[in-house]
């Protein structure tokens, strides 16, 4: 069984420092794990295409293995920990997130910049700490991490309206687009980009006929790190929901407590 691991060409800093995105320290953590389970299961192939999916994995891995000892293939977790790619917060990190967030300068700032709207301190944020506001950030975008989706290019010989609703240009489609899901305290925005826009193309598509509501929660929970290299409320891709919705499909479903 080839390994995994490389001779040690840098050290990285310490694991509570793996990414500052909510989302990118989960997802690092998780494509570790699963680097670490191909190899314990021999599995090289897998291994060489999640390498070649996410090449910043593999230098980060072997930029991290100083000490052969410490790699335990049975262990994931702590083996990732080990590399700097699961986060191990200290007390002093954990009490600072749980700190009550003032949002107040945050608006004023932003509202001091005189944009085309103007922005608010939401209820929902009444009292969060930056952990909780930081777990709905759930989208990775980072680009050394992000999977792009296959580009289609097409040329438009046309003259683009300075103002475009699609509620508006498509008014049969309206309780659909305009219809605002929810997350709750989950970093699924992923999944709720991704399905709520399947939502609203397959009503233009219909004309209108179609208006049923698709479960997000379908798509959270199910295109999941194996079929969407997703990772449920700790983040996910927005360019690998669509293979799945074509290849697997999403059921319906509405809000949670509606009983749809």
């Amino acid at each position: 069984m080839r390994t995994i691991f490389a001779s040690a060409l840098l050290a990285f800093a310490s694991a509570s420092k793996v990414h500052e995105f909510f989302a990118e320290k989960n997802y690092i953590c998780s494509l570790c794990e699963i680097a670490v389970e191909h190899a314990a299961n021999g599995r090289d192939m897998e291994l060489d295409q999640l390498y070649a999916l996410f090449p910043a994995l593999q230098t980060r891995i072997n930029s991290g293995y100083t000490d052969s000892s410490k790699i335990n293939l049975q262990n994931p977790r702590g083996t990732c920990t080990m590399l700097s790619l699961c986060a191990e917060e200290s007390i002093s990190d954990m009490l600072m997130a749980e700190a009550p967030v003032d949002l107040s300068s945050h608006v004023e700032y932003v509202n001091n910049m005189n944009t085309t709207w103007t922005a608010r301190a939401n209820d929902k944020f009444t009292g969060a700490s930056l952990k909780e506001i930081k777990s709905l950030m759930g989208t990775v975008v980072d680009p050394e991490w992000t999977l792009n989706a296959h580009k289609k290019e097409a040329s438009v010989n046309a003259t683009l309206p300075v103002n475009f609703d699609s509620r508006i240009n498509w008014p049969a489609c309206e309780p659909v687009i305009n219809h605002v899901r929810d997350q709750s305290n989950c970093g699924s925005c992923w999944a709720h980009g991704t399905t709520e826009a399947l939502n609203d193309r397959t009503c233009i598509a219909t004309g209108g006929k179609f208006q049923t509501l698709l479960s997000v929660a379908d798509t959270t929970g199910c295109c999941n790190g194996t079929a969407c290299f997703s990772f449920g409320c700790n983040g996910g891709q927005v360019a690998t929901p669509w293979a799945w919705f074509k290849k697997v499909g999403v059921v319906t479903g509405g809000d949670f407590g509606d009983g749809i």
